[in-house]
């Protein structure tokens, strides 16, 4: 299990904390636009030097922005990871979950894990000051968190997952790794 563990992990974190330059680029390039027409609008002289600068600007905002986004996800990754080991000896294998919207992926407060041979959904309690967590909840697959279904994304990068938590629908996805995927059908047929 520490082979797919450290590969779950690994692949994860390198699909949630990618930088996508061509997002930057565009994000640069509209803030430049609303920029200058702002100081167009305020009647300043907007030389094409000017709109150079602001687009540099605006493109170093973004990329900055990208790479502490990057960085508080990796650390918010080992916090959840850290926790939940410290909270119990005996988890088998620990699977983050994330969401996509649009071309964003974003870590989900909360994660997967399988102990004693049983899947669970740990959800986070986090206040927002504090990089600590302060508390989880736990659900245990087919008492109060449920799998309806589950499909691999048309990039073939992940897996969506349509389940319930206490009968409530909850959407969240995790890395595509066949035997990660083995592992989940497995739960999902008993």
């Amino acid at each position: 299990m520490k082979d797919i563990q450290k590969r779950i992990l690994d692949e994860t974190e390198k699909l949630i904390t990618s930088l996508d330059f061509t997002r930057m680029s565009v994000l640069a390039i509209i803030s430049s636009i609303s920029v200058l027409i702002v100081f167009k609008w305020i009647d300043y002289p907007v030389t094409w030097q000017f709109a150079i600068l602001v687009l540099i600007f605006a493109y170093l905002y973004a990329l900055i922005r990208d790479v502490i986004i990057v960085r508080k996800t990796k650390k918010t990754l080992k916090i959840y990871y850290d926790f939940s080991f410290s909270k119990r000896s005996n988890i088998q294998l620990f699977i983050p979950i994330f969401s996509k919207s649009n071309q964003v992926y974003t870590l989900k407060r909360a994660s997967l894990f399988i102990a004693d041979d049983t899947l669970y959904l740990e959800a986070y309690k986090r206040s927002s000051l504090r990089s600590k967590l302060d508390n989880s909840v736990v659900a245990r697959y087919n008492k109060d968190f449920f799998i309806d279904k589950y499909s691999v994304n048309k990039s073939g990068k992940y897996i969506e997952f349509e389940t319930r938590i206490l009968y409530k629908k909850y959407y969240f996805s995790m890395i595509n790794d066949e035997e990660l995927l083995e592992i989940i059908q497995k739960y999902k047929e008993n």
